[in-house]
C-alpha cells in the first residue's frame, strides 16, 4: 500500500497532501523548520514505511526511516496523526495558515484502520514525501534528493 505525501514549504510551516491511489485523503501541516536540521524540522523528503504503533483511542501511525540503519529498529522517525508536535505530520480537515490547520482525528483513524487492514493481509504501507517547488513560495532552504 503506498501514500504520497506533496509538501509546500512556506515561512510560516510546512502544507501539503496525503495522496492514496490517485485520490486526497487530506491535507497536512508541519511546523516550520530550523534549516532542517534534525531533530527541529520534519522529514527530509524519501521514502519511509508507516506502522500503527498504538491501539489507543488516538492512533499513532509511526513513519519509520526506508532502509533500516539497524535490524529490527524500533523507534519512529515521526509520526502522523492529529497532534502537533515537533516531528509529526499532523493530517488536517482544513489548511487554516502556513503550517497551520483543524487537527482531524477521524482522517487518523480512517488512516490507522487502511494500514491496518494492509498488515493483516501481509502486506506493508509506505509513505513517500516529495514537493514541487514551483507549487508555492518554498523560502525555506531543503535538500531534494529525490530529484538527483
Amino acid at each position: 500500500m503506498n501514500f504520497l505525501l506533496t509538501r509546500e514549504y512556506w515561512p510560516g510551516g510546512t502544507n501539503g497532501s496525503l495522496v492514496h491511489e490517485g485520490n486526497i485523503l487530506c491535507a497536512t501541516v508541519e511546523l516550520p523548520s530550523a534549516c532542517f536540521k534534525p531533530p527541529l524540522s520534519c522529514l527530509p523528503e524519501g521514502k519511509y514505511e508507516l506502522r500503527v504503533t498504538s491501539s489507543s483511542q488516538e492512533p499513532v501511525i509511526g513513519i519509520f526511516r526506508l532502509p533500516f540503519p539497524v535490524v529490527g529498529e524500533q523507534e519512529a522517525k515521526a509520526e502522523l496523526g492529529a497532534r502537533q508536535l515537533h516531528r509529526n505530520i499532523v493530517l488536517v480537515s482544513e489548511i487554516t495558515g502556513e503550517g497551520r490547520g483543524v487537527p482531524s482525528r477521524e482522517t487518523a483513524q480512517n488512516l490507522a484502520f487502511l494500514i491496518g487492514q494492509a498488515s493483516e493481509k501481509g502486506e506493508r504501507a509506505y509513505l513517500e514525501i516529495r514537493s514541487y517547488p514551483e507549487a508555492a513560495l518554498n523560502l525555506t532552504y531543503h535538500q531534494i534528493r529525490w530529484m538527483d
